[in-house]
């Protein structure tokens, strides 16, 4: 359960992480 919660927790923060780029750009 702790993996699959990490795993959406880093799917959150790459997809910030692409919006902050996008927005950057």
């Amino acid at each position: 359960m702790s993996f699959k919660r990490m795993i959406r927790r880093m799917s959150f923060k790459r997809m910030i992480r692409r919006m902050s780029f996008s927005g950057s750009l």
